[in-house]
């Protein structure tokens, strides 16, 4: 439901950045709300906060892969204080790994995407309609 009616919205508004952005929120959301029903930051859903943040750079938005990120780690975040919460507690630092390691997925992601888009605009800037008048 939510990728269909973020999907509507991202059609009507002719690709408007902010129904990205609530779709992402709604995405991560669904997760952690899963997530508090189930055994927490234990359980394997985890793995797809991963997922979640590897997608983001498919929109080719550095600023959405960082949003993105922040929000997976909020998530995991929630889940995993809850279900510290809920169970007695654990070891306190049992969801640092976890939380580095999606942190250091959306950073690389992030540079990567700064680094593609500087090269798309020299190409860009290099490349003009009339050059291949030259050519012929």
């Amino acid at each position: 439901m939510n990728a269909w009616f973020w999907q509507r919205c991202l059609i009507r508004m002719y690709g408007a950045a902010w129904p990205l952005y609530a779709w992402a929120t709604g995405e991560v959301f669904l997760l952690t709300v899963l997530l508090l029903f189930t055994d927490g930051a234990k359980c394997g859903l985890v793995s797809l906060y991963y997922v979640i943040v590897a997608g983001s750079i498919l929109r080719c938005r550095p600023v959405l892969v960082g949003y993105v990120t922040a929000l997976a780690m909020a998530g995991y975040l929630a889940s995993w204080g809850y279900s510290n919460f809920t169970t007695g507690g654990h070891d306190p630092l049992q969801g640092v790994p976890v939380l580095l390691s999606l942190g250091l997925i959306g950073f690389v992601q992030y540079l990567a995407l700064r680094r593609e888009g500087e090269q798309l605009t020299t190409i860009a800037l290099w490349w003009r309609p009339d050059s291949f008048e030259s050519l012929l």
